[in-house]
C-alpha cells in the first residue's frame, strides 16, 4: 500500500480582541440606554395638593420622615441641628430655595416645628413638596 505523507495544518489562534470590543460596545450601550434614578435616603410619601405650582427642587433639600427622621442634603440630623446647618448653607445666599419634603403620614406639629427652625435659620424661599392629583 502506498502511504502518503500528511501535512498538519498549523492551529489558528483565536483573536479575542474583536470579541472584547463587541462586549465593551454592548456594555456602553446598556449604560447609556439605562435610566438613572435618584434614591432618597429615607422613604417619604408627600401629601397630595389640589393647587399650587411646580417648582424645581431647590439646592437645599430637607427630608422629614414618618418617624421624625430629618435629613438635609443627605446628612441625617436632629431638630436641634437644623437651624445651625441651614444657617451655614444660607450664609452666602439667603435667597436659595429650601425645599421641604415631608411624609404625609407624620404629625403636623412636627412639620410646623421644622418650618419654624428653617425660618429661624434665615430661609426666605421655602417650598413644600406635594404630589398633584
Amino acid at each position: 500500500m502506498l502511504e502518503m505523507e500528511r501535512r498538519r495544518k498549523p492551529l489558528r489562534r483565536i483573536n479575542m480582541v474583536a470579541m472584547i470590543d463587541i462586549v465593551l460596545m454592548i456594555l456602553i450601550f446598556f449604560l447609556m440606554a439605562g435610566s438613572f434614578q435618584q434614591f432618597e435616603v429615607i422613604d417619604v410619601t408627600p401629601p397630595v395638593a389640589a393647587g399650587g405650582k411646580a417648582l424645581s427642587g431647590g439646592p437645599i433639600v430637607v427630608l422629614l420622615g414618618r418617624y421624625d427622621e430629618i435629613v438635609i442634603n443627605d446628612d441625617p440630623m436632629s431638630l436641634d441641628q437644623v437651624q445651625a446647618t441651614l444657617g451655614k448653607l444660607l450664609k452666602s445666599n439667603p435667597e436659595r430655595v429650601v425645599t421641604i419634603k415631608a411624609d404625609a403620614r407624620m404629625d403636623a406639629q412636627r412639620m410646623i416645628a421644622l418650618m419654624d427652625e428653617v425660618k429661624l435659620a434665615g430661609a426666605v424661599n421655602v417650598s413644600l413638596v406635594t404630589v398633584g392629583q
